[in-house]
């Protein structure tokens, strides 16, 4: 059985959710990183993400963390404007913490939520914003 699961969180097809089993490894986030980006292809816009580890406090973090985060930070698909981290482990967090200062240009659209209800609020907040945002830009005159 797979350690990490990913699933769209909402019938929109916004709100994609990660979520981690308390001993995962390496091989099942990238399946399921890959199983994400294809799910991200076929959304209809942009999509935020839930990386939930809420309910593993005492979740295991793999060697080479920094460089697979890291490495999975940049290679973010398109349509992902915003990742947010639910845990309850300090490791973890503090591993997750050098990961977005690290991380280059996407660090920014990783952030922390206490819960997986503030993670969604976070991501339907944002997704807002860019909407607005967008409809604001002039059209240009081609």
């Amino acid at each position: 059985m797979a350690s990490v699961h990913v699933d769209w969180d909402d019938e929109d097809h916004q709100i994609l959710r990660y979520v981690f089993e308390p001993r995962w490894d390496w091989e099942d986030f990238f399946k399921a990183v890959a199983e994400a980006r294809a799910m991200m292809d076929s959304a209809p816009g942009n999509v935020g993400v839930i990386f939930d580890a809420a309910d593993a406090p005492n979740i295991n973090v793999p060697q080479n963390a920094l460089t697979n985060f890291r490495n999975a930070l940049k290679r973010a698909h398109d349509k992902n404007k915003l990742m947010v981290v639910v845990l309850n482990s300090a490791f973890a967090r503090i591993v997750i913490s050098s990961v977005k200062k690290l991380g280059g240009d996407r660090a920014s659209s990783l952030q922390f939520a206490p819960t997986v209800d503030d993670a969604r609020r976070m991501i339907e907040n944002h997704l807002q914003r860019l909407a607005a945002e967008k409809a604001q830009e002039p059209i240009s005159a081609d």
